[in-house]
């Protein structure tokens, strides 16, 4: 999971966070893309869904954020999730909201891996 936001879920990131811009394309400034072992998957808002649409790279399905039949991120991972997968993102660019909700969903054990 690649999300837009950086360690202050500041509303602009600077150039080291834009991750999620050179891996799908989009530089809107809110999404969260969903690479999969075969799938990616980018959520969006409607603000950018027409920018989205234009700038995804071949292959990244657009997830209109608030649609009709349209799963939220964590609907979408309880959906697709398997067991022993595993669920990776920089823990330091997701909210801690976001955190304590995949551990309540999928009771996960969290493993935690610094860098120095």
């Amino acid at each position: 999971m690649v999300p837009t936001d950086d360690d202050h879920q500041s509303e602009t990131v600077g150039d080291y966070y834009q991750a999620r811009a050179y891996l799908s394309g989009f530089t809107g400034s809110a999404g969260t893309l969903l690479v999969m072992q075969d799938e990616a998957y980018l959520w969006t808002d409607g603000r950018y869904f027409i920018q989205a649409a234009k700038e995804l790279y071949d292959g990244i399905t657009l997830m209109k954020m608030g649609q009709k039949g349209v799963p939220t991120l964590l609907e979408f991972l309880t959906q697709h999730v398997q067991e022993q997968d595993v669920i990776a993102f920089d823990g330091e660019t997701m909210t801690c909201q976001f955190v304590l909700d995949l551990e309540k969903i999928f009771k996960l054990i969290i493993k935690l891996n610094v860098w120095i």
